[in-house]
């Protein structure tokens, strides 16, 4: 299981910090490992947090100087930076933030591969207890108004109590300047950058010692120009999210990007938000490009969308176990064909959630690749293979993919599973595919032909990656 790095900010937090933290020690379910953020070696928590590291060896917990100057924010960002973690959370040494709503952050940001999970006072099942008035009237009426007018998914972007993915937070300049506004700045850019938000209850209670240091009036402006950032979402319908298909689109098939593609695709991936879907496992596509290339596209659809990365991290998996008499078929076109070539090893590929199947064998040499699919061209074996096939096993889509091969895919684990994703996380964006075979029985027909079907999308048929070059225009 991934550890979580939690954050906690103090300045002079005595009377809390034994009690945070023994909160958490008993709450939290999550591996984790604290990270306590101090302005000066005079704070009154220090004392008290090396006293317990004394006594409890089992208290993952480190102290940590704020090398950005004094105030919550800067500890906030000094404690972010350090997280090496998939999630990092924050939360405040003065027991308002119950630390067993960390468990359910976590489980939505891996059960709906969130970005952001914010802890919410003003959703159903979330309240608040105490605190000034001005101060709650204030946070409840923003959250709710982002919500309702700015179709922000969160009735709460103000409480700092959030759980953030440690990649996300690499891609963010933090820009705010005073107070607690850093929670709203990364919802606010989340939301305009179409990051997936999501949110679960909290009970937030006001703190019972220690005073509070928020300052309504010197922070409202603060807050008020990320509070306006947000409504950049509400014109992502004018957005255009670009999917590209890996072989024989981005690259020649099996063989890596151009360096002259990748000049042209760099700049293009630096302006636009684009994706990427191939059949091939992470690996393979890892191998095709350029790791800077690889690391800065907005995510890659592998093994036919049943995996999904970010930055190299998998965010999801699918899979499924072929019918016997499937795989003896197959042994038996592998043994029959026509095809008086040398044959290869690794001719029945499993990859994630499919079957790649190759008469020839994937681990030919590139000039066998193009020896046989002349002769495939012409003799029509693949073709025939996919008609028997398609009227054997009604649950499984078989389509024709590349020069040698084949993909078999059961229904709901073909590359058409990805429309739905991706419309679902940009409801209102225009789409725009490219691929090498988007046309009728070409293994990117089943996904153009659900794009289309779900409106605002754009098929761009291409040949080779000179093509897509030619046609794809921001």
């Amino acid at each position: 299981m991934d550890k979580l790095f939690i954050v906690i900010p103090v300045y002079n937090e005595a009377e809390n910090i034994r009690e945070c933290l023994n909160r958490i020690k008993s709450e939290v379910k999550i591996p984790y490992v604290i990270g306590i953020v101090y302005d000066r070696e005079g704070d009154t928590t220090l004392p008290v947090v090396t006293q317990m590291l004394q006594t409890d060896s089992s208290l993952p917990a480190v102290l940590i100087k704020n090398k950005y100057g004094r105030g919550a924010l800067n500890a906030i960002k000094t404690g972010l930076e350090n997280s090496t973690e998939k999630y990092t959370v924050v939360t405040m040494a003065d027991l308002s933030d119950p630390p067993s709503v960390i468990n359910d952050m976590y489980e939505k940001a891996e059960k709906e591969n969130a970005d952001i999970v914010c802890a919410s006072r003003y959703m159903k099942g979330g309240s608040q207890k105490g605190g000034p008035f001005i101060k709650g009237l204030m946070s409840r009426m923003a959250g709710i108004s982002l919500h309702l007018l700015a179709r922000v998914p969160t009735y709460d972007s103000t409480n700092s109590f959030k759980l953030y993915r440690t990649s996300f937070l690499q891609k963010q300049k933090i820009e705010s300047s005073g107070g607690f506004e850093l929670g709203l700045e990364l919802v606010a850019k989340a939301h305009v950058q179409k990051a997936k938000i999501a949110e679960v209850p909290t009970i937030w209670t006001d703190r019972s010692a220690g005073k509070s240091n928020f300052k309504v009036a010197a922070w409202t402006p603060k807050y008020l120009k990320w509070y306006f950032y947000a409504f950049k979402g509400l014109f992502a319908a004018d957005r255009k999210i670009y999917l590209f298909d890996m072989d024989g689109t981005l690259t020649p098939a099996r063989l890596p990007m151009t360096e002259e593609f990748a000049v042209w695709f760099r700049k293009f991936i630096s302006e636009n938000q684009v994706f990427i879907v191939s059949g091939s496992d992470i690996e393979k596509i890892k191998s095709q490009m350029p790791r800077d290339i690889f690391e800065n596209v907005s995510g890659i659809y592998a093994s036919m969308g049943n995996e999904f990365y970010k930055k190299g991290e998998c965010l999801y998996i699918k899979d499924f176990n072929p019918p016997k008499e499937l795989l003896i078929l197959l042994e038996q076109y592998r043994r029959n064909t026509k095809y008086t070539g040398t044959l290869f090893p690794n001719y029945i590929e499993y990859r994630r959630g499919m079957i790649n199947f190759s008469v020839l064998g994937r681990d030919c040499p590139y000039e066998e690749r193009t020896k046989y699919k002349a002769w495939d061209d012409k003799n029509g074996e693949r073709a025939a293979i996919q008609k028997e096939l398609n009227g054997k096993f009604k649950e499984l889509d078989i389509s024709i993919g590349g020069n040698i091969s084949m993909d078999i895919v059961p229904e709901g684990f073909g590359k058409e599973q990805v429309a739905e994703r991706l419309r679902g996380d940009f409801p209102n964006a225009k789409i725009i595919f490219t691929g090498d075979r988007t046309k009728e029985g070409g293994n990117d027909y089943s996904l153009a032909r659900a794009l289309l079907k779900l409106g605002n999308a754009e098929i761009v048929q291409v040949e080779n990656p000179q093509e897509v070059i030619d046609k794809v225009k921001s």
